[in-house]
């Protein structure tokens, strides 16, 4: 297919438009008033947020259309894919349009917007104080870089590009929005989930408690004695054995227990009563199984411990690694894992 050519309109220096985001078939740019999209292909997804399908830009005399991104409010950062794209605003949120068929748009469905009389732009629910700095959509995907650095990704999935060691979508169902999904972990693997990764943990398996080598901190021992005082040696006595700590995801045929630790997000009281179990099994690197289980959540002296059981279709064979995410709107996410021996 030949592509039409782009005529430039004319515009004043305040209004020029700055660092333009393309696809295949869009074309947005921002300035000083809020956004402007255009594009020859056909608007089948609504994604010039107008609440129409009509194409902008392939007729004489058309050339861009704002989008509205609400009420004194201007983009800072812009991001387009083929059919779906994304701003953020100076307030540090995050609006989002167009084709939703993987839960790009952060909604928790599966809603195009923008398609529909009235329809325009999403906002997009980052979290309690969290705020938006650049956002990238692709394919039927969006990642987002928060003002603390951190990376969420959500939507489609089916090549692990959300970066959670799986293949499940993230947004097309009820409850999932990105608060709910858990940051990528741009320093590698941590595997008992203490935020120290793998690769310099002395204690991969133990959760270290926030230690710098990721294991338990050590307890504190009585001062020495002063040195003008004799002393009588204390009768030599075994040391104390340290208790095994309980592993909270474990295997036995196709059954899955679950006894996770959860600690709860800022600024949100008391623990949910229940929390959401995505589960995959893989296999020399093929996915070959996955599970879902509601568990119930109760306070804890460490947290919210979240119970529960999930049955896999079949008892997986040996060397299948399980991966399970644990997550509710009110708490942290957490990413457990157990290999069948």
């Amino acid at each position: 297919m030949t592509a039409a050519r782009r005529r430039s309109p004319s515009t004043s220096a305040s209004d020029a438009p700055r660092r333009p985001s393309a696809s295949a078939s869009t074309t947005c740019a921002w300035s000083s008033t809020p956004g402007r999209c255009a594009a020859p292909a056909a608007a089948t997804s609504g994604r010039w947020h107008r609440g129409n399908t009509d194409s902008i830009g392939n007729d004489g005399g058309e050339t861009t259309v704002a989008v509205n991104l609400g009420a004194g409010r201007t983009a800072t950062a812009i991001t387009a894919a083929a059919n779906h794209a994304c701003a953020v605003l100076d307030n540090g949120t995050l609006r989002c349009w167009g084709q939703n068929t993987r839960g790009q748009l952060g909604q928790g469905n599966v809603d195009t917007i923008g398609d529909g009389a009235g329809e325009t732009t999403v906002a997009v629910d980052l979290g309690a104080g969290r705020t938006a700095v650049a956002a990238s959509a692709f394919g039927s995907s969006v990642c987002l870089r928060y003002g603390d650095a951190s990376v969420r990704c959500w939507g489609s999935n089916t090549s692990g590009q959300l970066g959670q060691g799986n293949t499940a979508h993230w947004g097309d169902d009820p409850g999932e929005s990105p608060p709910g999904v858990a940051a990528i972990k741009l320093s590698g693997p941590d595997g008992d989930g203490d935020g120290v990764p793998d690769e310099t943990d002395q204690c991969p398996a133990v959760s270290g408690g926030g230690t710098a080598s990721g294991c338990p901190a050590a307890t504190t021992s009585d001062p020495p004695p002063s040195s003008s005082t004799p002393q009588t040696p204390a009768p030599s006595t075994p040391a104390p054995a340290t208790p095994t700590p309980t592993p909270e995801l474990t295997l036995s045929g196709k059954t899955l227990t679950f006894a996770v630790t959860l600690r709860a997000r800022p600024n949100t009281k008391g623990c949910p009563k229940v929390a959401q179990a995505r589960i995959t099994a893989t296999r020399k690197g093929k996915r070959v199984g996955r599970a879902a289980a509601t568990l119930k959540v109760r306070r804890a002296a460490t947290g919210c411990l979240a119970t529960g059981k999930a049955k896999l279709a079949k008892a997986p064979p040996a060397g299948t690694k399980i991966t399970a995410t644990v997550s509710s709107p009110k708490l942290k996410t957490k990413r457990l894992s157990v290999t069948r021996r």
